[in-house]
């Protein structure tokens, strides 16, 4: 049984569903080193200076893979011993990001910095890594002067595929270019731009969904291979009308047919100015894929930290951090487990979670400390449990550092 989850950079946990969890232990410093022992009692690794964690996806309960600065690391043990499968990066080129079907299938996105427009390429490997092919993108001069020198990748089959790039803009604007591939990456073509920049992902080689938008509020289908898009608008809950804002996921499909989605809306406490918000969520279904969609159920507002929510066949798996802890919620069950004695962590907020089965799970936690001198952490848990144990995989603790040739304020 194959799982699909969605996240968002700042999520909100919805509190409908709950299980439990927890962490593990904080670990020894140095450059990345294999730990041999089963997840629960791994030698967890800890990333160098200059490897903080942009992205970490399970792909089943052995295989996993994480983007940690401009080194892409696999795992065929569940975080037990990684494997630096980059691919070859001259001096000047960083990865944008990156996307792995399975254990041979993987793409990344490269740009090459210290010229004007900068260069895009794909790379390419079918075999798990030991070998890549490094290929331009595009020569379109607008796309090379506009690229923002971030990526998202999916691919639902090895031959299909799409890229989407984001484009520099204001913070009121929310632009993207997209490319699409029949051949694995072999040759790319350019398909119309997006409506909005944002998470998408393709579960056929037809149909695509993308959520962003200035707001993150808005939801959008593609049933011919992204040359067009339709905008998608869920009911909004009676309960949820008077909400001040709304976010929105990227939904999950069991079969061509069913598929659940999410809303998340932030309901202001009381009638006056200023007043605290509260974020309540509603679940939706739909049995004729994605044309129409239900409100299945709601979760009334409640204080919750920021978190992330993964959807996979009909459940609804949330998680955040609250109070030196990490609650996932599952169904009707809560737990909540506090860090163990010694660990030193600031606040985080809980990035992604990627559940492959009701077991096998991974957590994302990040601090988002961009201030010049501040530690900010990112850290990768895992569990196989279902999250009523959590081990700590890996992590990064660095200074933020004062962006090239400026002065350090006094």
């Amino acid at each position: 049984m194959k799982f699909t989850g969605s996240f968002r950079q700042v999520l909100r946990a919805e509190a409908a569903q709950t299980i439990l969890v927890c962490l593990a232990i904080w670990l020894a410093s140095g450059t990345p080193k294999a730990a041999a022992n089963s997840l629960g009692k791994a030698n967890q690794t800890s990333l160098g200076q200059d490897r903080p964690i942009r992205e970490a996806h399970l792909l089943s309960p052995a295989h996993g893979w994480v983007l940690a600065g401009d080194h892409l690391l696999w795992t065929d043990n569940n975080g037990g011993q990684w494997n630096d499968v980059t691919p070859p990066l001259e001096s000047n080129r960083s990865i944008d990001g990156a996307f792995f079907l399975d254990a041979n299938h993987a793409w990344a996105i490269i740009h090459q910095r210290d010229e004007y427009p900068e260069h895009i390429y794909t790379a390419v490997t079918t075999n798990g890594g030991n070998a890549w092919s490094v290929e331009p993108l595009t020569t379109d001069k607008d796309v090379l002067e506009g690229y923002a020198n971030l990526a998202k990748l999916s691919f639902p089959d090895a031959f299909h595929g799409w890229i989407l790039l984001t484009k520099t803009s204001s913070s009121a604007g929310s632009f993207s270019y997209l490319y699409s591939t029949s051949n694995g990456g072999e040759t790319w073509s350019r398909l119309p731009d997006p409506p909005v920049n944002g998470s998408f992902a393709f579960f056929t080689t037809r149909m695509g969904w993308l959520c962003g938008g200035v707001q993150g509020d808005e939801l959008y289908v593609t049933r011919n291979s992204g040359q067009t898009w339709a905008q998608q608008a869920l009911p909004v809950p009676p309960q949820m009308q008077k909400a001040v804002h709304k976010g929105c996921y990227l939904p999950s499909f069991a079969d061509s047919k069913n598929g659940i989605d999410v809303m998340s809306y932030d309901v202001t406490e009381t009638a006056q100015r200023n007043s605290p918000l509260l974020e309540g969520t509603a679940t939706y279904t739909t049995s004729d894929g994605g044309e129409t969609w239900q409100v299945k159920a709601t979760e009334q507002p409640a204080k919750l930290g920021p978190g992330a929510v993964n959807i996979f066949d009909s459940t609804i798996v949330t998680a955040y951090y609250a109070g030196n802890a990490i609650v996932t919620a599952e169904n009707t069950r809560k737990q909540v487990a506090r860090l163990p004695a010694g660990v030193d962590a600031p606040p985080l907020v809980i990035r992604e979670i990627t559940f492959v089965d009701s077991q096998n799970a991974w957590l994302l936690g990040i601090d988002d400390c961009l201030r010049q001198g501040c530690t900010s952490i990112t850290a990768l848990f895992g569990t196989e449990d279902g999250a009523k144990t959590i081990a700590l995989l890996l992590q990064n603790t660095h200074v933020v550092k004062a962006p090239s040739g400026s002065t350090p304020a006094a």
